[in-house]
């Protein structure tokens, strides 16, 4: 009797483990998006500081990766970790906003200076100060775009900034 269970298990392990590879083939051809379904005011969110925006679009740039990878590939989650964190850390932020710079708009430029030139609390381990800042000021522009609900364009940076980097 205990044996049947232990078949009824594992057969049961099989299909759930068939179906994830399904659904991860099904979604692969679909656009990966991040969708802020409840923006705020614009002039509400141009007032935050450039800290708080960061706050926010490091979390959401965060998201997207790990959605990508998990949706695209069948890693264990230490290596998700690794290969995510290649693509969120300050010095491949800072890369991928040297690719991207002359693509943003004057005010996306001005949220970048904002989040550029606000007050660091803290160091990073890997990075010089000069791409921290870089990467808190991309931080802040994603943080922006998702707070005001520009989905596409969010979308758009985001999907530069993981094929460039």
């Amino acid at each position: 009797m205990i044996d049947n269970t232990k078949q009824k298990d594992n057969s049961a392990t099989e299909v759930s483990q068939t179906d994830l590879c399904s659904l991860k083939q099904s979604t692969q051809a679909k656009s990966l998006s991040i969708v802020n379904s409840a923006p705020l005011n614009e002039r509400d969110v141009y007032q935050l500081g450039g800290q708080v925006l960061a706050f926010i679009g490091d979390s959401v740039q965060s998201l997207f990766v790990k959605t990508y990878f998990v949706k695209r590939h069948d890693y264990k989650t230490h290596k998700l970790h690794i290969e995510v964190s290649k693509h969120i850390r300050a010095t491949a932020q800072a890369k991928g906003l040297d690719a991207i710079i002359d693509s943003l708009s004057e005010r996306e430029k001005s949220i970048y200076t904002r989040g550029r030139n606000a007050k660091i609390n803290t160091a990073s381990k890997k990075a010089d100060l000069a791409q921290y800042k870089k990467s808190t000021g991309l931080e802040a522009v994603i943080g922006y775009l998702y707070l005001i609900g520009d989905n596409a364009r969010l979308n758009d940076l985001l999907e530069q900034l993981l094929t460039c980097c």
